[in-house]
């Protein structure tokens, strides 16, 4: 028997960049549990109402501006028996975005995932001082 396929279109990694997320109680400052060029996981106790469209900001490190887009409250979890596991929180899906930040995005998450790949310990983390986009580095 073959093992599933991943059905996703991006791929998706765990990094802490900082979102700003417009809710029906104003802004609120959030950190990413992971992300993929079509949407983000965020941590909530009090996600939004399923499929209620809000702006996001994602803050990402060297970059000039932070990364804009419309998006959807795709699903939430507002129950869980193990937080560790299945953390409380909601799917935000990206619902309008500029090809340019998605292409961005996914670049990025494909440099963080490969870097992940050669980490030679546990204590040994990645580098974030390094971004490569359209062939040039950026440093900082």
């Amino acid at each position: 028997m073959k093992p599933p396929r991943e059905k996703r279109q991006y791929q998706r990694a765990a990094i802490p960049w900082p979102i700003s997320i417009e809710t029906r109680y104003g802004p609120v400052e959030k950190t990413i549990g992971n992300i993929s060029g079509a949407g983000v996981f965020v941590s909530s106790r009090r996600p939004e109402g399923l499929g209620k469209t809000f702006a996001v900001a994602i803050h990402i490190p060297h970059l000039d501006k932070p990364l804009t887009a419309v998006a959807q409250l795709a699903w939430s979890r507002i129950y869980t028996a193990v937080e560790e596991i299945a953390p409380r929180g909601m799917g935000i899906r990206f619902v309008d975005i500029a090809d340019d930040d998605r292409k961005v995005l996914d670049t990025l998450v494909s440099q963080y995932l490969k870097m992940e790949k050669v980490k030679v310990g546990k204590d040994s983390l990645p580098s974030h001082d390094r971004i490569v986009l359209n062939g040039e580095e950026n440093n900082n």
